[in-house]
């Protein structure tokens, strides 16, 4: 089967598509990866520490600086580019979305499915009609209460004891296609957002395996229409929700949390001789799908 993976190109997603690639097999895999950033998030200072920790910190130093060392100083997961080779992946970094030869690309490609995760942009009906089976999206957030920006950190925000994570087939809406399955990880209260919103594509990821494994067998699933009286749309998070999220005692990023999140990228043996901590691995991490219903 013949799939293409569009992905932001940052930690999460990073994560994410390590953990697809090694589910699919002999599949026949392109990558594409998005830089979009957004006005806001050059201006506001709790979104430009976001986008420094989840892209330029790991995109700019430490994975190049991995790579760089060779396969020795390398671990379970790789950055992109060393993930493609590894699975002999196209690699293709998005320049302009709105350019005609992303189209023409995606028709000479011919995918039998097009997995989306954090990829940013909203695919036109006509690229949508492409690939055979569709297009299939990892949303961070439970739909469709939790449409939008940010969903991760509106979840928080909320008080939700788990955040979703929904799988759905992408249509000409934005977040509005029908629901495959609904995935949750258990909140945790000591852990920072940037961590949530690394694990939370996680059970997502294990749900689109699944699902590539049946279109393998011919079997596509149709997904559940969503309830839109239900449907609530969120934005990027403004000064006033930034600082109710941290009175209610959450941080953005917490140095343990990321020493954590970074450790998959160094050699087990390396880890195995450091003194264990919590925040090293994904201990704590409580994951679980379920189906949709009416």
């Amino acid at each position: 089967m013949r799939i293409l993976i569009c992905a932001k190109n940052d930690l999460a997603a990073n994560i994410a598509v390590n953990r697809l690639l090694a589910g699919l097999g002999d599949a026949q895999v392109t990558l594409w990866l998005s830089n979009v950033d957004r006005p806001a998030e050059l201006l506001d200072p709790d979104l430009a520490t976001l986008r420094f920790f989840e892209r330029r910190l790991p995109n700019d130093w430490l994975l190049p600086l991995v790579e760089r060392a060779g396969p020795e100083a390398q671990g379970e997961r790789l950055g992109f580019p060393a993930l493609a080779r590894r699975h002999a992946a196209s690699l293709e970094i998005i320049d302009d979305w709105r350019r005609p030869h992303w189209r023409a690309r995606l028709e000479e490609l011919a995918p039998d499915l097009v997995v989306s995760i954090r990829f940013s942009h909203i695919f036109p009906a006509a690229m949508i009609a492409v690939p055979r089976f569709g297009v299939l999206n990892l949303h961070p957030g439970d739909l469709p209460l939790y449409a939008g920006l940010f969903a991760p950190f509106h979840q928080l925000l909320d008080g939700r004891d788990r955040l979703g994570c929904t799988l759905h087939w992408v249509d000409a809406g934005i977040d509005t296609g029908p629901v495959v399955t609904r995935c949750y990880l258990s909140v945790q209260p000591a852990r920072s957002l940037i961590w949530h919103v690394c694990h939370v594509y996680l059970p997502g990821v294990d749900a689109a395996l699944g699902v590539c494994a049946d279109l393998a067998r011919g079997r596509r699933p149709a997904g559940e229409i969503q309830d839109v009286a239900r449907r609530h749309y969120h934005r990027l998070p403004d000064r006033e929700a930034f600082e109710r999220f941290r009175l209610a005692g959450w941080k953005l990023v917490d140095y343990a949390d990321y020493e954590g999140l970074l450790a998959g990228y160094r050699p087990a043996e390396k880890r195995a001789s450091e003194a264990p901590s919590r925040a090293a691995g994904d201990t704590g991490e409580e994951l679980c799908c379920r189906l949709p219903t009416a």
